[in-house]
């Protein structure tokens, strides 16, 4: 079959589940677009209240990605399966909407043969940078000792250089101690606001350590967990938060690695004529604003923007 083309959309399917830590839980229903008109964001809801929108620069760090011909598990799809890339210290993949990009490493052809499975390998992180304009008047960052003081103001909010643990936690990762949104009584927010003219976006890094907003622990139904599966056309994907040897997370500060499995719908079939692998990004909901309302010291309810995280994207992976 010449000029193979196999449309892959549905491996980044959990990457939906990223950034929604302290406003909704992974289980619940994805955030809203969120109301857009001329490039100017109006919020429409209320307190803790999030919805999605398109970043400018959104990066992932790629470790390895291959098919497989049959089931992968943790346990054998190092063995079992056929690695179409590989990249040892990790290669960032820049994900914007529209452009193709050779994913990161040396293509190494897979043999002819029919495919039902794919995998990928990623460092459990998600680098987002984006400036956003507002109709009305938002506050960004103020690290606060408590919930009333006033940070800067303005219609211009843009992500901060932080690194921030999706459980909250501020165990070191990567040697970085990270910025928890929340720790005791003080409260730091991960996005900047002011006048346009002010605008200094920075890379923040959201660390995915656990689904479900709270640190990976032995009760689903209060902790975070390690793994997370959606179905999405009939083709289902598996995520599982594990360490360096692909063991399944027991704790979020284990998590090193986020490991997908696919099982397409239809099997893919790899031919004489295959030689890419070719990455096509959409991203036009890849950041997620949080949002809430407090009352500043003056006592009036105001609007902030408590940070532009990490939201769904999708990506069309091409065998040429």
């Amino acid at each position: 079959m010449k000029n193979y083309k196999k449309n892959l959309s549905t491996l980044f399917v959990f990457l939906t589940l990223s950034g929604w830590a302290n406003f909704t839980n992974a289980d619940d229903a994805p955030p809203p677009a969120c109301v857009t008109a001329a490039d100017v964001i109006t919020i429409t809801g209320t307190d803790d209240y999030a919805c999605l929108t398109e970043p400018d620069i959104y990066k992932v760090k790629v470790y390895e990605m291959g098919l497989c011909a049959t089931a992968p598990t943790l346990a054998n799809f190092t063995t079992s399966c056929t690695a179409v890339t590989k990249i040892a210290t990790g290669g960032l993949l820049t994900v914007a909407t529209g452009v193709n990009a050779v994913v990161p490493g040396t293509f190494t052809r897979p043999d002819n043969g029919v495919y039902g499975y794919a995998y990928m390998v990623l460092a459990p992180e998600f680098r987002l940078t984006s400036t956003k304009t507002f109709s009305s008047s938002m506050m960004g960052y103020k690290n606060e000792s408590t919930i009333g003081n006033d940070g800067a103001s303005g219609t211009t909010c843009w992500t901060r250089a932080v690194t921030t643990r999706d459980s909250n936690r501020a165990t070191a990762y990567n040697g970085v101690t990270p910025t928890p949104i929340i720790n005791n009584s003080v409260i730091t927010y991960l996005a900047a606001c002011g006048a346009a003219e002010n605008a200094a976006p920075g890379e923040t890094i959201f660390v995915q350590d656990a689904f479900g907003g709270s640190a990976i622990g032995p009760d689903p139904d209060v902790d975070g967990v390690a793994t997370a599966e959606a179905t999405v056309g009939g083709t289902t994907v598996n995520a599982y938060l594990t360490d360096a040897t692909f063991t399944q997370a027991t704790d979020s500060d284990d998590v090193t690695r986020l490991v997908g499995f696919l099982t397409f719908a239809t099997p893919v079939t790899v031919t004489d004529d295959s030689s890419s692998f070719i990455s096509s990004f959409k991203v036009t909901q890849g950041t997620q604003i949080a949002y809430t309302s407090i009352d500043n010291e003056a006592g009036v309810s105001t609007g902030r923007v408590v940070k532009m995280g990490s939201g769904p994207f999708v990506v069309d992976l091409i065998v040429n």
